[in-house]
């Protein structure tokens, strides 16, 4: 059977995704660097975090709506401490005083306005394990189309960084992790809008503007891990997170568990429950691709790292 010289339907729409992609984020860009910590990594594995670091930073930047010339610079550490990975901004930038210092994360601030808080430093510091990398999550091999099956023993890596570039933009602060208790002088664009704690059985509810139009309600964040949504009694055993906790961020981990696990959890959970979310504080499923939902543009915009004005609905 003599081959078509034509490209197929399928190369057309993967050659227009990706068109898109780049028109969308041209100016952002997002150079990596490795730390002396991540000298085991092999050429292999750098040039597979460095796809990942650019695909899902340039997804963040498209929620934003910015295309603006850009550049957003992110180091890869390797800490076997821990079990997981975390991430975050490097620095924070003081935007006003509305009764406290407030702070909006340092990469959102640059990839806003453009100016750099902290000059030749790189602005956002992602850290994992090497058994971490290794051993559990998936590389895509085009994370750009993210349209190969990710296997059900894996996390998906893209899901990953695009979990920590979310706390680099906009899910991070300074507030009590279990309280929600602010900073007697400061506080972040985020821990603005925390609802604290108004007893031990209580939880912490997020009441920015655009999150609850999107939500329909206040949303719940993840006691203990705080700048994250969703709880799960079911999985209190399983959230063991690692929390970073300074005057410029707070960082954290998740760990994964299968599919049948997280069937069996979703039973005893309530059908608004958040455990889907990207930026939930709770569990990655493996073998699942999370997304960039309407309740993380609607934060883009409550903490003021967005241009564009978001679209209420929750889905």
């Amino acid at each position: 059977m003599q081959k078509s010289r034509y490209p197929s339907k399928q190369f057309l729409y993967s050659l227009l995704l990706l068109c898109l992609a780049d028109l969308s984020t041209a100016q952002v860009q997002f150079p990596v660097s490795f730390a002396a910590s991540a000298s085991s990594l092999t050429s292999a594995e750098r040039s597979q975090i460095e796809s990942h670091v650019r695909a899902s930073g340039a997804l963040w930047a498209q929620a934003a709506q910015v295309t603006a010339g850009r550049s957003i610079e992110v180091e890869i550490a390797v800490n076997d401490a821990i079990s997981t990975g975390n991430g975050g901004s490097v620095t924070s930038s003081f935007v006003t005083n509305n009764g406290r210092n407030m702070f909006e994360q340092g990469a959102a601030f640059e990839l806003i306005t453009g100016v750099d808080p902290n000059a030749a430093i790189v602005d956002v510091r992602f850290t994992f394990s090497t058994n971490y990398l290794r051993n559990e999550l998936w590389f895509d091999p085009n994370p750009i189309l993210r349209s190969d099956p990710v296997p059900v023993n894996r996390t998906d890596a893209m899901s990953v960084f695009m979990h920590e570039f979310g706390h680099a933009f906009a899910y991070n602060g300074f507030n009590d992790l279990n309280t929600g208790i602010p900073q007697p002088t400061f506080w972040s664009t985020f821990d603005q809008w925390i609802v604290p704690r108004p007893t031990v059985s209580a939880r912490n509810l997020f009441s920015g503007p655009a999150v609850v139009s999107t939500f329909g309600a206040q949303p719940d964040l993840t006691t203990g891990n705080l700048f994250h949504w969703a709880n799960a009694a079911a999985a209190a055993k399983l959230a063991h997170s690692t929390h970073v906790h300074s005057h410029n961020h707070n960082a954290c981990g998740i760990v994964s568990i299968d599919q049948s696990t997280m069937r069996t959890m979703k039973a005893s959970l309530a059908p608004n429950t958040l455990i889907g979310e990207l930026m939930n504080g709770v569990v990655f499923t493996r073998g699942t691709r999370y997304l960039i939902s309407p309740l993380d543009r609607a934060v883009l915009s409550d903490v003021g790292a967005a241009s564009l004005l978001f679209t209420s609905g929750f889905e």
